[in-house]
């Protein structure tokens, strides 16, 4: 069954070692048999070669063979290397996603003691093995790590809250649309196209909606007031230490004990603290009057997996 996908690139085959010409054109045309009998369609010669252009030899750098996928109308192309000694052959393909320019499959495998006929029939059933690793990595899942600045924002996907920030997703393949929201701050959207396996990162810096104190300056706030009143009854603390209390005036008989206070520990510690708290509101109100911005981050899927998350802005 052909591809829903349409047609693929085959971009060529680089050959190392002890491979004849001869053997070099079996192997890359059971190349496209075991494509063809996975289900894929293969983008005729003719339209390849004027793809290429004036390019020489195979077409496996990435930006090369992106470029020719794209040219053809295919999401996928196909290339490798085979390595040839002593009748032994390393067979390595890959199959590449030209959207995300990611290795989305590969299969490595070795024919000893190989004759041509045995070297062809494993090229045809590894090309097969490809075609079906890929499929399975398309049907797996994408993963999805949602992160809000500040944290703990309501988020949304295609109208249905799934939870808070920050939030691990498991989405399906395809266009989603990602919202967060949280009291006082502007509500954020993303549309993301997920690839099937891709393990992806979205953060999100929300910007505070004009006149809504943030949390940061209202602890600010408290932090300073806090710790100006402590300061000063440290200060206090520290001005009446050694001062008499219940002494009596000069020519005044002594009826009990002339105490003298002794509060400079307890006003060194209070200052202490209030000038520590006084530092953190002040850095917290410098903190708070920040303005947000959003920002996006991705993660290279795993090769086999998938690709990077697309973003519309």
């Amino acid at each position: 069954m052909a591809r829903a996908e349409g047609r693929v690139a085959v971009v060529g085959l680089v050959f190392e070692g002890e491979v004849s010409t001869g053997v070099r054109a079996e192997l890359s045309e059971r190349l496209g048999r075991g494509l063809t009998a996975a289900g894929w369609r293969l983008a005729p010669a003719a339209d390849l070669r004027r793809a290429l252009g004036g390019h020489q030899g195979p077409c496996v750098e990435e930006a090369c063979w992106r470029r020719v996928a794209k040219a053809l109308g295919c999401r996928y192309a196909v290339g490798g290397v085979v390595k040839g000694e002593a009748r032994r052959y390393d067979i390595k393909l890959w199959i590449g996603d030209s959207v995300s320019g990611a290795v989305a499959a590969r299969v490595d495998e070795r024919c000893n003691i190989c004759a041509l006929h045995a070297a062809a029939e494993k090229m045809e059933l590894i090309a097969s093995a490809l075609a079906e690793r890929l499929a399975a990595a398309e049907r797996a899942p994408a993963h999805l790590a949602v992160v809000t600045d500040p944290p703990g924002a309501t988020v949304l996907v295609d109208g249905t809250e799934v939870g808070s920030a920050p939030r691990e997703l498991e989405l399906a393949a395809g266009r989603h649309l990602v919202v967060v929201r949280r009291a006082g701050y502007v509500a954020t959207e993303r549309s993301i196209t997920m690839v099937a396996g891709a393990q992806e990162r979205l953060a999100l810096r929300l910007l505070q909606l004009p006149g809504t104190p943030s949390p940061a300056r209202v602890v600010g706030w408290v932090s300073l007031g806090t710790g100006v009143a402590a300061l000063a009854a440290g200060i206090a603390l520290i001005a009446v230490d050694g001062q008499s209390v219940d002494c009596p005036a000069a020519g005044e008989p002594k009826l009990g004990l002339c105490l003298q206070r002794a509060t400079m520990a307890e006003g060194a510690v209070l200052t202490g603290l209030g000038a520590a708290a006084i530092g953190v509101g002040g850095y917290l109100l410098y903190r708070g009057r920040a303005t947000g911005t959003t920002e996006h981050q991705t993660t290279v899927a795993p090769a086999g997996a998938g690709a990077r998350v697309a973003v519309t802005f």
